[in-house]
């Protein structure tokens, strides 16, 4: 029998610990020297401990800002398809996404009709743009309606996903719906995407439902023609791509 590490021993304990919820999803692990001092072990101990639940996905260091707990407790609700920054990496890019801006707002006639909700309801918006190797690919503009998440807005997308959001809410997403068309940028948008003003990209209204067949997220997507597949690796008809969602 191969005798375990100080360093595997406490990452057992720790990852223990995240899935009986003394460390929620969302919160912000003990640093390094709290532990150290708390289980009277080395920082490098500790330091390879951490490396090791974030290599098993249980926690996600951000920098300047600390490590968190990216261990959703409801992994039943959790989907299996694949994120965009895994598509990348698959792909052999560096992914990168940054955040242009987010905000509370009205629903609005448009959204309510999406939504199917009061014009008068709050929505969360965010606008991310996702790239690889250093290389724009698309601007994602995001709607999800405030209750599904109490305080949406304090949440820092930059680590945590936003179907894991969801299902930390237990909102099962039962599948995606994609309809592609064309559309031209301008301005700002074909500033952000480094292209020509007015050229050509490819245009996605994405809408997310769950098995009762409501809307939780609606996200409007401009991609650079050439990075379309990765939004579109899915089953179409008549226009519209269905990417149905799988339960652990």
């Amino acid at each position: 029998m191969v005798k375990q590490s100080k360093s595997q021993i406490l990452a057992i304990k720790l990852k223990k610990d995240i899935d009986n919820h003394i460390y929620p999803f969302g919160s912000l692990f003990p640093s390094e020297r709290t532990l150290s001092e708390e289980y009277h072990l080395s920082r490098t101990t500790i330091r390879d401990a951490i490396n090791d639940l974030i290599n098993q996905g249980y926690l996600k260091k951000s920098h300047g800002k600390g490590t968190f707990v990216t261990k959703n407790s409801r992994a039943d609700l959790q989907i299996n398809f694949k994120g965009m920054s895994e598509l990348l990496k698959r792909a052999g890019f560096t992914p990168f996404s940054s955040i242009i801006a987010s905000e509370k707002r009205k629903a609005g006639y448009k959204l309510s009709q999406i939504f199917n909700i009061s014009e008068n309801e709050e929505i969360f918006r965010i606008i991310r743009l996702r790239g690889g190797n250093q290389q724009p690919i698309s601007i994602e503009d995001t709607y999800v309606p405030c209750r599904l998440v109490p305080q949406i807005e304090n949440i820092d997308f930059q680590i945590f996903s936003l179907y894991d959001i969801l299902a930390s809410h237990g909102i099962q997403i039962d599948y995606i719906n994609h309809i592609f068309s064309t559309a031209k940028v301008r301005n700002n948008e074909a500033k952000i995407l480094n292209l020509q003003d007015g050229e050509t990209v490819i245009s996605i209204d994405i809408s997310s439902y769950t098995k009762s067949k409501e809307i939780v997220e609606y996200t409007h997507v401009l991609v650079v023609s050439e990075f379309c597949g990765f939004y579109s690796d899915s089953y179409f008809k008549n226009g519209e791509a269905f990417i149905y969602a799988q339960s652990n």
